[in-house]
């Protein structure tokens, strides 16, 4: 059986249009951040949700940067 791996994540809201993930994560790939994951989906009213599980580099300081909008990154732990 494999061990359970258990990490932080961030995620970031931005419009729902082609190039948004794009630009995310060429911003994230600018600043250095290695993703172990990556999910992104529709959340209605023209946004999407990009989930973020960083490998290394400064993920929350990226992704608030990659951000649009002026909206902010937010953190989410794994349940237990």
């Amino acid at each position: 059986m494999a061990d359970k791996i258990r990490r932080d994540y961030r995620y970031v809201e931005v419009p729902d249009q082609p190039g948004e993930g794009a630009r995310v994560l060429g911003a994230l790939h600018e600043q250095g951040v290695s993703l172990l994951s990556m999910t992104a989906f529709p959340t209605g009213g023209g946004n999407a949700q990009i989930d973020l599980v960083a490998g290394s580099g400064e993920l929350e300081k990226a992704a608030r940067r990659s951000s649009s909008r002026g909206r902010t990154a937010r953190a989410r732990s794994p349940r237990s």
